[in-house]
């Protein structure tokens, strides 16, 4: 299970990586928010999933089927900034935080080379990542 996310604003748009993983045989999953918990959660996706908005205006499966965090292997990060060191700034609300608090596998940034900076703000709850993928680099963690 891949763990990808629904790009909005100026995040890197992965809808082709989507059908990439369903062409290998790779099952997905992406965030849906938990409106009684005020968390995020993953839900799986595939080719006929049918959305709707949801929070914070990001699309979400109109029907989700949640999977739990221990089924996916890696999840892929959106951000605002990121560092070499793992550190990652969001927008706030440490949603990601929370989920890779629970998460075994390997974890990566997807940013754009100008959003890798030499140091970003950090706090202990932050939750680093395992590698940053920008469209000319792979920075190992």
């Amino acid at each position: 299970m891949i763990a990808l996310y629904l790009a909005i604003g100026n995040e890197v748009n992965l809808d082709v990586l989507f059908s990439t993983c369903w062409k290998c045989g790779k099952r997905t999953c992406i965030p849906i928010f938990n409106p009684t918990s005020k968390l995020y959660e993953m839900a799986e996706v595939s080719a006929k999933t049918e959305y709707q908005i949801g929070h914070f205006g990001i699309r979400e499966p109109l029907s989700p089927t949640r999977c739990s965090m221990n089924t996916i292997g890696l999840i892929a990060i959106p951000g605002v900034a990121f560092d070499r060191t793992g550190g990652r700034l969001g927008r706030g609300g440490g949603y990601y935080d929370r989920l890779l608090e629970e998460f075994s596998g390997f974890s990566a940034a997807i940013a754009f080379d100008f959003q890798l900076l030499q140091k970003v703000p950090c706090e202990p709850h932050d939750q680093p990542v395992n590698a940053i993928v920008t469209e000319t680099q792979i920075v190992n963690v």
